[in-house]
């Protein structure tokens, strides 16, 4: 008889919010739901809408999806104090798998991943490792991104990557 896998799906961004990231982890958690996986979507609470009515209203979606919000309150777009009700949160929680889209979260994961026996994906939609793929000779901006990635992705159980190569 095959375990049900029980999936967390972290993801620093706002809900709601005018960025297209919750859009698409709203999405992705709709598609988990249809397809009867054991899964929870956290993010950080942007509104005191009830859920039901956000994801009607946002998304078009009918379902409850289960989602699990941050109350950050004013400290919301803090991603350490995100990272750290975030641990927390996934500290006391039951599951195999941990999805995540954020390299500054990573560090918190391989904690996780320590003391909980889990799995860690790391969700991308660009890589920073060889801006000579983007056609690029030096990006400042991007460094830090770079750094991160050639330390911590490796250390990952998987990657998902959702997008060409944007140039």
């Amino acid at each position: 008889m095959n375990r049900i896998v029980k999936i967390k799906y972290f993801h620093h961004g706002l809900l709601p919010s005018n960025s297209p990231s919750p859009t698409f982890v709203t999405f992705n958690a709709y598609g988990f739901y249809k397809n009867d996986y054991d899964f929870e979507l956290i993010v950080t609470r942007n509104s005191n809408i009830p859920k039901p009515r956000l994801l009607k209203e946002q998304f078009g979606i009918e379902d409850d999806l289960p989602i699990h919000q941050i109350n950050a309150g004013w400290f919301r777009s803090q991603h350490i104090v995100v990272s750290l009700l975030a641990f927390f949160y996934l500290l006391r929680s039951e599951y195999d798998v941990l999805i995540t889209r954020n390299l500054s979260f990573l560090p918190f994961a391989f904690l996780l991943k320590k003391i909980k026996r889990i799995r860690v994906v790391f969700e991308s939609h660009d890589f920073f490792t060889d801006f000579k793929l983007r056609g690029i000779t030096k990006e400042k901006k991007k460094t830090k991104q770079r750094r991160q990635e050639l330390r911590y992705i490796p250390k990952v159980d998987a990657v998902i990557c959702v997008s060409e190569l944007q140039k």
